[in-house]
């Protein structure tokens, strides 16, 4: 199987022997997995094996390979490892040294730049208009997810967490589509690689759910269990380092 990585982000990490080495960090796209589900490939050289890590859907597939991958850089870093930022597209002078205040910025707290607004997201083609084409698996969602809303009235709606693949857009500028169906449409957010606009899209995706629970909606999964509290959605969905277990 043909692996593609739509998600990637360079590092220059020098080691305690002067040698550079790149660093690059890629995600693959997840795949539906015989065993487990959802699959989702990472490659990152800190790590000694390529893994693949496992989710329920395509969306939670990625989040953890993401976690994984950000987990280890942290723990590079922290254990004094000198890991740098690239300039775009070649490596420049190493001038921005990656601490974990500013690998945090990036991944976590950087705020969100939206690319100019869509009027639809490219897989929600007009089926009626036979000059639009079809989507096709160029443009297709690549990382899903579904919740289920129970509104006040007793209806229910079904959430549609929907991200595309990074696209360039300008040199050293990505952009990555993400809509939620039934909650907010379609949005682009941009970012200095595909690997961050992929994280920033996720983020956006995240922030919009965890507030419409803040403001009293009641979701859940799709088999209508598991009530997704604040916390319990902060704990399936939430990026961010993998947390130690709590000790019992």
């Amino acid at each position: 199987m043909q692996i593609v990585m739509p998600f990637q982000q360079p590092f220059l990490w020098v080691k305690r022997d002067g040698q550079a080495v790149l660093l690059n960090w890629q995600l693959g796209t997840p795949y539906a997995h015989p065993k487990f589900r959802w699959a989702c490939p990472i490659e990152l050289r800190l790590l000694e094996y390529c893994p693949e890590l496992y989710g329920d859907s395509s969306l939670v597939a990625c989040l953890m390979a993401l976690r994984l991958g950000y987990s280890q850089l942290l723990r590079a870093i922290d254990a004094g490892e000198s890991i740098y930022l690239p300039e775009v597209p070649i490596f420049g002078s190493q001038t921005s040294l990656v601490t974990r205040e500013s690998l945090q910025a990036l991944f976590e707290f950087a705020p969100l730049v939206h690319a100019p607004q869509a009027e639809q997201a490219p897989w929600r083609f007009s089926n009626q208009n036979s000059e639009v084409p079809r989507a096709d698996s160029t443009n297709l969602p690549i990382l899903e997810d579904e919740l289920l809303w129970l509104r006040p009235d007793n209806t229910k709606v079904t959430i549609q967490w929907r991200q595309g693949a990074p696209r360039e857009i300008s040199l050293g500028n990505w952009a990555c589509g993400v809509e939620l169906v039934g909650v907010s449409p379609y949005q682009e957010v941009t970012a200095a690689s595909s690997l961050l606009a992929g994280v920033a899209a996720y983020r956006f995706g995240y922030m919009q759910l965890l507030e419409l629970i803040d403001a009293g909606a009641i979701l859940t999964f799709t088999d209508g269990s598991g009530l997704l509290t604040h916390e319990r959605f902060q704990e399936v969905f939430e990026f961010g380092p993998i947390k130690p277990p709590k000790k019992k």
